[in-house]
C-alpha cells in the first residue's frame, strides 16, 4: 500500500486534473458534494463516517484516506470509524475487512501530523 500521505494527494491531484479538463463539470460536482456533506438529518460527521464505510465496501484507497481525515476533521473517533469499517465487514466480508487497514493507517498518520503541528 503507497502511504496515506500519496493516496490524499493523488486524490487531490485527480481532482484538479478533472477541473483542468472541465471546469463546469467539476463546478457542478462540488455543489453537490457540499450539499450533500452539510448538516441535515444526518450530521456532516455522520455523512463522512458513512463516506468511510461505502469506501471500504468499494476498495477506494483515494476515497478511504480522503474520507478518513474528514471524518477526524469533523471530530469522528477512532472506535467510530473502526466499528463503521466492522459494520462493513459484516456486509462486504473479509476484502471490506482488509481495506479497512487503510482506514486505521489514515487515522494514525492524521494523529501524527497533527501532534507535530500542535
Amino acid at each position: 500500500m503507497r502511504s496515506t500521505k500519496i493516496l490524499y494527494d493523488e486524490a487531490k491531484q485527480t481532482f484538479n486534473q478533472l477541473n483542468a479538463f472541465n471546469p463546469k463539470a467539476i463546478k457542478g460536482f462540488t455543489q453537490y458534494i457540499h450539499s450533500a456533506e452539510k448538516d441535515g438529518a444526518l450530521s456532516a460527521k455522520i455523512k463522512q463516517i458513512i463516506m468511510v464505510s461505502v469506501s471500504v465496501a468499494q476498495q477506494c484507497e483515494w476515497c478511504i484516506v480522503y474520507h478518513t481525515r474528514k471524518a477526524l476533521d469533523y471530530g469522528a473517533t477512532r472506535d467510530e470509524l473502526l466499528e463503521a469499517c466492522m459494520v462493513t465487514g459484516l456486509m462486504g466480508g473479509g476484502p471490506s475487512m482488509m481495506y479497512s487497514g487503510i482506514v486505521i493507517s489514515t487515522i494514525e498518520d492524521f494523529q501524527k501530523e497533527n501532534e507535530k503541528n500542535n
